[in-house]
């Protein structure tokens, strides 16, 4: 699927080569930022198959690139379902400026529900998808080579509601 660059502010800068966002090559989505912020880039087509009973516990998204000088700060992370902003609250903003150094950087985790209700058929829908944008006017290079994103969730296991206990005296 490709992403559409949807528009933060008008005007926005506009991501290029955004489905290089999907994989770690080298090659990378970008966009280049001067008097304005960027569009969100958004990802999704994700192929999730969390088993319909799971309880999700957490969402973790983990950004890999740099920008091209300086430092950008801040970068906004949300998720999203079915074209709709749902990120609110704890987050959905990474905690880490951008600089000129290529390095991972991790918003969320195991424990963090993004200040909402996520359900196994939300993550396993086609359209759920995590955006990314800024709203800095710096001029520089945002280069991003990889975005990745993992759920993490619990399964409950069937036991029986009782259980009868033979034993043999002697």
């Amino acid at each position: 699927a490709t992403p559409p660059t949807w528009p933060r502010c008008s005007p926005a800068a506009t991501w290029s080569n955004p489905t290089n966002a999907y994989s770690l090559n080298g090659s990378n989505a970008s966009v280049v930022l001067a008097t304005h912020g960027s569009r969100y880039l958004s990802l999704y087509g994700w192929g999730f198959s969390v088993p319909t009973g799971a309880t999700i516990t957490g969402v973790m998204v983990e950004t890999y690139g740099n920008v091209s000088s300086g430092t950008l700060n801040p970068v906004g992370i949300n998720l999203y379902d079915d074209g709709t902003d749902s990120g609110s609250g704890s987050g959905t903003s990474l905690n880490h400026s951008w600089n000129t150094t290529t390095i991972w950087r991790t918003v969320g985790g195991s424990s963090e529900l993004w200040s909402r209700s996520i359900t196994p058929a939300l993550v396993n829908d086609t359209l759920w998808a995590v955006a990314i944008r800024t709203d800095t006017s710096s001029s520089l290079t945002w280069n991003l080579d990889q975005l990745r994103m993992t759920v993490f969730y619990s399964e409950v296991t069937s036991r029986p509601s009782s259980l009868l206990l033979l034993g043999v005296s002697g």
